[in-house]
């Protein structure tokens, strides 16, 4: 009987502690016409297949369109999501949304905020050439009952200004928020490289579990180029980082299952 008791408490004690969190931030390429042998449809089994076979906690999608975002919801059954379309603060637009698995973790909070200096509705902001947002979600892990927060989000590609800008808006927000200090993960498609000025802003508030790789996550669509740019990340900050990479996975015919490569993280909570 002592037996039997023992291994209960061991068991719940288990039980008590954080597990490790995989995260991955993806940018999945808008539905585009003109995108001819790349288009959306072309891929979006195989986009499922990917982010299904590495069966993150957390995703961070770029570029999703709405229609985008309701095929990959109504497949990842146990998946739910946040976010909002950047055009209306609807459904219109691309989304920076949040996709988190419900049966290891619980939503206490969500919001969509732009990168402008009027953050708090649809705009455009500083030398930006289109609106961008960034979409945040508190977490609770289920069994630790432990909190963190999740950003998601992705810098203008033609305004240097507006991604320096959009950098500093991010760190504002959290320490205007997370009054508690909760651990925070920073991910996205940044269209900025690791020593642009965005990144050594960010530097200073995260951790980086890529520093110094030489690997790239951008290739477009050209099947002979190499990723040599990397301008999406996963950054921490109150976290330990177990494992970082960058996936390099390609469709059954060769041809590659976005113009970006998906960032994988594994995570323990502080």
């Amino acid at each position: 009987m002592k037996r039997v008791i023992s291994l209960f408490l061991f068991c719940l004690s288990i039980s008590l502690y954080a597990q490790d969190i995989d995260l991955m931030s993806f940018n999945i390429r808008y539905d585009s016409p003109n995108d001819g042998l790349d288009q959306w449809a072309e891929r979006k089994s195989e986009v499922y297949g990917l982010i299904s076979n590495q069966d993150p906690h957390v995703i961070g999608l770029q570029e999703a369109l709405y229609t985008q975002l309701s095929y990959l919801d109504s497949l990842l059954i146990d998946y739910a999501f946040v976010g909002l379309g950047r055009d209306d603060g609807d459904k219109k637009g691309e989304f920076s949304p949040i996709l988190y698995d419900s049966t290891r973790l619980s939503l206490m909070d969500h919001g969509t905020f732009w990168l402008s200096p009027s953050p708090e509705k649809v705009s455009v902001g500083w030398d930006a050439a289109l609106p961008r947002v960034c979409t945040y979600a508190i977490l609770k892990e289920i069994n630790s009952e432990k909190i963190f927060w999740v950003y998601n989000t992705h810098f203008d590609h033609v305004g240097a200004i507006a991604r320096l800008s959009s950098a500093a808006t991010i760190v504002q927000h959290i320490y205007k928020n997370n009054i508690s200090a909760a651990p925070i993960i920073l991910m996205g498609d940044l269209n900025a490289l690791p020593q642009s000025k965005p990144l050594e802003l960010l530097n200073n508030h995260f951790t980086d579990p890529l520093k110094g790789s030489s690997e790239g996550t951008f290739w477009g669509f050209d099947i002979e180029a190499k990723a040599e740019n990397r301008i999406d990340y996963i950054l921490g900050k109150q976290v330990s980082f177990q494992e970082a990479k960058i996936l390099k996975n390609l469709r059954s015919n060769g041809r590659h299952i976005s113009d970006h490569l998906p960032v994988l993280v594994k995570i323990s909570l502080d």
